[in-house]
């Protein structure tokens, strides 16, 4: 989070504060438009209010704790669809909210954003399964153009893929409530109006999505490495207690411990085992739970390799793991709906106690089991101690639990104690977690820190004309590093052009400049290309001047030369030397040259893509619209209110 998405948050920043839009990351990959980087939320609202505000260390965190209340509301929500009690509904929220998907991983943020949706498109389209009205449509296209906007195509794809699991599993009712008419033609209208909704909302990343598309490559990348991020039987021991999930991701060496958290409070485990399936709800639930673990577990299962291998952009995401959201959203589901279903009829109270002892005893059995095993084999005694810890005390809380509770006498108690019970388990990971899923001991110096560290000059905007090595933990301005961060990688591709320079050892070293000259009679051309390989390089002066979107300075020259600009050339840019335009000349290297003169002053490349610049204005102006939609909507309600009173 600090080392890629953090730096490039604050470019976003930077620009609107400037009153510009952020179109050019210039830090990473030897440059690319900002849009490109797939994975972070460039465009999402959320990004775009905090960035106007200034983004800080604190906002970081700021954003990260919002989107989970936000996904805790949205799972209210949803769970008001199967249950009418508010307080089970609150309950699901915080074990939503607080399961492993969230607590760890703070540092895929767009994997949080898609895990905070899921819900709110789920709810709307459970609305209208049932309702059939034209404002849940419009919501649906909303919240699915935030899953656009989040900028990650493949969480477009899985949430389809379940929202036509649950629509087929509910095909007899939407053609029972159709009135007659044609449900094909249902369908392709309410389809029409969420995709229309939807492109629209998010356009701009549309738009975006299909141009990165053609400069990236991922060519000669193996399956099991496509997919390392892959759970397996170890990492579903962390199911059981967050210190446990520790211990499953380094029986995993394939993870970093913000993909292998499969932790969920495990009275919702239970509860989802309580009750046999009997409605379609019940069964869709449990599909979904089933289909999201197998996908998951990626190379270790052969479904998300059926997605991988055949659905068009699936194979940008590496990432099985991060699939795990979906199964603790319908796990979740299942467990509360079957609560509910228990506490409505109070005679199946005893089902609680019989599945809570079963629990308690499974959990005693496990811890047996692994002290039988650490007995025979020569194991490290740390692991299968804290294995046995875990086990036992879990099954002790459970048991306490089923041993005070008398169901048949005082409901209330039981209701409350089993609430205390979840949250406690729920919250668990929070607590229990500490730095190892939420944050590092050290953090890194703050921004301007970091900037008045390392250049210690007196204007803001000037920074070295050197291409420095990669400094751990560098902010935006601290860059124009040898790696360029993560070797141009992009999501799970390189971009080609990058990738093209770093092989054929083309992109600037420690030490060199980033602006730089070739004297005209001293330059040569290949196939209309400006030759850089095996060029000494001429520094163009000692410091050069970044704004947002722009980089320039100044030139003394004695002779005719080609100005080359050590960022990689995209449709958009254009180069104004002593304020007119010039023609930009294409280098091997996929660098950016402009002819000069003795006589020239001044030099000014500028990022400014037209289509980015028309998606973006799309976008707004529906965004606009729609804001005035709701408006409207609520003023409609309140003046019907009147009128009843």
């Amino acid at each position: 989070m600090y080392d890629a998405i953090f730096p490039a948050f604050v470019t976003i920043s930077e620009a609107l504060k400037s009153g510009t839009l952020p179109f050019w990351e210039p830090f990473q990959y030897r440059g690319v438009p900002i849009s490109n980087l797939m994975g972070i939320p460039i465009w999402f609202p959320l990004t775009i209010i905090l960035g106007i505000v200034g983004y800080t260390q604190e906002m970081m965190q700021f954003q990260y704790l919002v989107i989970i209340l936000l996904a805790a509301w949205f799972m209210y929500l949803s769970l008001g669809n199967y249950v009418n009690n508010p307080w089970l509904c609150a309950l699901g929220g915080i074990v939503y909210a607080t399961s492993g998907q969230f607590v760890s991983n703070a540092q895929h943020i767009t994997f949080l954003i898609a895990a905070m949706l899921f819900p709110l498109i789920h709810y709307a389209t459970r609305k209208w399964i049932d309702e059939r009205k034209n404002s849940w449509l419009i919501l649906i296209g909303v919240s699915t153009g935030l899953l656009l906007l989040n900028n990650y195509p493949p969480f477009l794809i899985l949430t389809a893929l379940f929202i036509v699991m649950e629509l087929v599993f509910s095909f007899k009712k939407i053609k029972k409530d159709s009135n007659n008419l044609n449900v094909l033609k249902v369908f392709f209208y309410s389809t029409s109006i969420v995709l229309i909704v939807a492109i629209l909302v998010g356009f701009v990343s549309v738009y975006t999505n299909l141009t990165v598309m053609n400069e990236i490559t991922r060519s000669h990348v193996p399956w099991e490495s496509a997919t390392a991020s892959s759970l397996n039987i170890w990492n579903l021991l962390g199911v059981f207690s967050p210190v446990l999930v520790q211990l499953s991701d380094r029986l995993n060496m394939g993870l970093d411990l913000s993909m292998s958290n499969m932790y969920i409070a495990m009275p919702i485990l239970l509860l989802a085992f309580s009750r046999v399936p009997k409605t379609s709800k019940d069964l869709v639930l449990l599909a979904g739970c089933v289909l999201a673990l197998l996908l998951s577990m990626g190379q270790n299962s052969i479904v998300y390799q059926i997605l991988y291998n055949y659905i068009p952009g699936m194979d940008t995401f590496k990432f099985p793991s991060g699939i795990r959201y979906i199964y603790f959203y319908y796990i979740t589901l299942l467990a509360i709906k079957n609560l509910d279903n228990i506490i409505k009829d109070k005679s199946n109270f005893y089902k609680i106690d019989k599945i809570f002892s079963k629990g308690a005893y499974i959990l005693l059995i496990l811890t047996t089991v692994v002290i039988l095993i650490g007995s025979i084999g020569s194991f490290e005694s740390l692991i299968y101690n804290s294995i046995i810890k875990e086990l036992f005390w879990s099954a002790a809380i459970i048991g306490m639990f089923v041993f005070t509770m008398n169901y048949k006498k005082n409901n209330v108690l039981f209701f409350t104690n089993l609430s205390l019970l979840i949250v406690i388990f729920a919250t668990l990971g929070v607590w229990r977690n500490d730095e190892y899923t939420i944050g590092v001991a050290e953090r890194p110096e703050s921004y301007s820190e970091e900037i008045k560290k390392l250049y210690n000059l007196p204007e803001e905007n000037w920074i070295s004309n050197t291409s420095a090595e990669s400094i751990p933990l560098a902010m935006a301005r601290t860059v124009f590093t040898q790696n360029f961060q993560n070797g141009g990688y992009v999501g799970s591709f390189k971009l080609k052009t990058f990738n093209e320079a770093f092989e054929n050892e083309l992109l600037p070293k420690e030490g060199e400049p980033i602006v730089w000259l070739i004297e005209e009679e001293k330059a040569q051309f290949n196939e209309s290309k400006l030759k850089t390989a095996g060029v000494i390089k001429t520094s163009a002066s000692e410091v050069i001047n970044y704004t947002p979107n722009e980089i320039s300075g100044n030139l003394e020259l004695d002779t005719s030369s080609y100005l080359i600009l050590e960022q990689t050339y995209f449709n958009g840019w254009k180069v104004d030397i002593d304020e007119f335009n010039r023609e930009i000349v294409h280098t091997d290297s996929g660098a950016i040259a402009v002819k000069v003169n003795p006589e020239n002053t001044k030099f000014v490349f500028e990022f400014k893509p037209v289509g980015t610049i028309i998606s973006i204005v799309i976008s707004v102006v529906t965004w606009i619209i729609l804001i005035g939609y709701g408006l409207y909507l609520l003023y409609k309600m309140k003046r019907r209110t009147k009128i009843k009173v």
